[in-house]
């Protein structure tokens, strides 16, 4: 899993979650 930092929330793979929100955090 990608825990991203401020989104406790997305602790889902990105395989699975494709969220632009989470593209630009993991950035």
């Amino acid at each position: 899993v990608y825990p991203i930092s401020g989104g406790s929330d997305y602790a889902l793979p990105r395989q699975i979650v494709e969220e632009p929100k989470e593209a630009t955090a993991i950035d």
